[in-house]
């Protein structure tokens, strides 16, 4: 199975932690659009051996377009590609974005999953992190999108900023599982990234810094809070209700093909790894030209190697070690010999032949990976 990845790169304004690709500005957003129609026609055809069952809207702020905008997308979509297979259609959306007219449009338009950045339902995590909504705004988001029947929500949270009490944490959990149709959870370590507002605050004093030890404590209390509340850690950042998971996310974890259009979204394609270029203006101009604004990067046996590694061992599934035999025969043996290692040293355990991360390793799954990578 295949996915489409669309990039929208707008927000209303810029969250302090934030170190994807976006404008606050709406200036280009016409001809972005238009943009993204010729990318659509120029690439279209990458997937046509493919089957198209997950169509994902990530940002930026998708929610900023209107429910038009999105439906001449998957128009443009449907035009060139075959999506009578398609399942899955998510948008991601911020709760000041949410009305019932504009969300069931949304859902006249096709989209059929929500992904809503809530955060926290606290005003000092919001206001450290520079969020837009207020916490009031984040619960009536809810409401609105219960009373429209939308089917499968997911809601994201950050966990270990400063802000952030235990208590708080648990009340954010506590919050969130009061909406039976939210059956999919995504939290995240608060992380200061190079050349984010929040970094440049830290370094001048006027923001507090994050504390590893609070975020390794909240990463085990929020697991621990989730699964009483019966839902399964599939993915280290990632929480399912009754089954649930997100189909697009699980595609990239098993290595499946997918196109990314937008600037700055990835595609991965018979091995090859596409880039688009990170910069609105580069990318409207180019396609005015009728040049594709990427980037191509073939995958080396070793790459591939590594990122299966990385990858498979963030999930619940862990490493198939007979996916280890059948595609990187030449790796094996190394791989064996390290695997043993962290087993003996508790790291990492076996089931049947999946390997996979302890209990305690699971907030240290990319390190943990990297003492099974092989150098190139």
């Amino acid at each position: 199975m295949a996915g489409i990845y669309i990039h929208i790169p707008f927000c209303k304004q810029a969250c302090s932690y934030c170190d994807f690709h976006f404008s606050t500005s709406l200036k280009l957003k016409d001809d972005f659009l238009k943009a993204l129609d010729r990318e659509i026609d120029l690439r279209g055809s990458l997937l046509n051996e493919q089957v198209i069952e997950t169509i994902y809207f990530g940002g930026g702020t998708p929610s900023i377009l209107s429910s038009a905008e999105i439906e001449g997308i998957l128009a443009a979509l449907d035009k060139r590609m075959l999506l009578d297979k398609v399942t899955e259609i998510t948008l991601e959306a911020n709760p000041d974005d949410v009305s019932y007219d504009k969300f069931r449009a949304f859902q006249k338009a096709g989209i059929n999953r929500l992904s809503l950045g809530i955060q926290s339902f606290h005003e000092d995590d919001l206001h450290y992190m520079h969020r837009a909504h207020t916490s009031q705004e984040g619960i009536q988001a809810l409401e609105v999108i219960d009373a429209l029947g939308y089917k499968t929500i997911s809601v994201d949270l950050i966990y270990g900023s400063p802000t952030t009490t235990d208590e708080m944490l648990v009340n954010n959990v506590e919050l969130v599982a009061n909406f039976s149709n939210v059956n999919h959870l995504s939290a995240y370590a608060l992380t200061v990234e190079d050349r984010t507002p929040l970094k440049a605050l830290i370094k001048r004093g006027m923001k507090k810094e994050v504390n590893e030890e609070q975020q390794v404590r909240q990463f085990y209390l929020l697991k621990s809070e989730l699964e009483k509340r019966s839902f399964v850690h599939y993915e280290i950042s990632n929480y399912g209700k009754d089954g649930q998971v997100s189909r697009h996310n699980t595609s990239y974890w098993f290595h499946e093909p997918y196109l990314g259009l937008g600037p700055s979204a990835h595609s991965f394609l018979n091995h090859r790894r596409l880039q688009n270029i990170a910069n609105n203006k580069k990318y409207i101009d180019l396609l005015n030209k009728k040049e594709v604004p990427c980037f191509e990067e073939i995958l080396s046996p070793t790459n591939k190697y590594n990122e299966y590694v990385l990858i498979a061992l963030r999930t619940m599934w862990g490493i198939d070690v007979n996916h280890i035999h059948h595609n990187f025969p030449q790796f094996e043996s190394y791989f064996m010999n390290q695997m043993s290692k962290l087993l003996d040293d508790g790291q990492l355990f076996k089931v049947d032949n999946h390997v996979k991360l302890s209990k305690e390793s699971l907030i240290y799954a990319d390190q943990v990976a990297m003492s099974l990578f092989v150098d190139d």
